[in-house]
């Protein structure tokens, strides 16, 4: 059906009036097209409000059926009518590539960095019985950290001594027991 080639196809140029006065000449000017003259009206309303879907190249099979209800529900169509108006629907919907806008989803670039270490978060490691991270675990044995560990009741201990302690200078004696808890920065 080459009378439906000079109507103008889908993409971000698509518009609804320019649709409109293009099949209007055309079923003035093309014998095939003026079987289609008294439907005119609802091709066109059927159209417009695909406009959207139109220009982002989304107006597929099943918008075009449910356009040509449309159409059909207005009034009834013939089996070369329903063909006439199935072909302009599907030159509506046809779409250069370039003038379709892809959008890209954006990757979070901290997915692609491989987090190691234990308690990290979304790592597949679960927490401990005590309820904490893998981090603050006292059976964690694998510590990195250069800090000198610490117990409560000696931070307090140190706390409570204040400046001067039994040197005179602030320094303390060395904690009698093993340490659990590294001191704060």
């Amino acid at each position: 059906m080459r009378a439906v080639d000079n109507l103008p196809m889908g993409g971000k140029k698509f518009k609804s009036l320019a649709f409109k006065r293009k099949l209007k000449s055309s079923t003035k000017n093309n014998s095939l097209m003026r079987e289609v003259s008294d439907h005119t009206e609802a091709i066109n309303k059927a159209v417009s409000k695909y406009t959207r879907l139109i220009r982002k190249g989304g107006f597929n099979s099943t918008y075009q059926h449910s356009a040509l209800r449309k159409i059909k529900s207005s009034a009834p169509l013939t089996t070369r009518q329903t063909m006439i108006v199935k072909s302009v629907l599907k030159r509506v919907a046809k779409v250069k590539k370039e003038d379709v806008e892809v959008s890209h989803a954006r990757t979070n670039k901290s997915d692609k960095k491989d987090v190691k270490g234990p308690g990290m978060a979304n790592q597949p490691k679960p927490a401990n019985r005590s309820g904490l991270s893998d981090v603050a675990s006292p059976t964690n044995t694998d510590r990195q950290s250069s800090r000198p560990m610490v117990s409560i009741s000696q931070a307090q201990r140190s706390k409570s001594s204040g400046l001067a302690g039994k040197s005179g200078f602030g320094a303390s004696s060395p904690p009698s027991r093993p340490s659990s808890i590294p001191l704060a920065r």
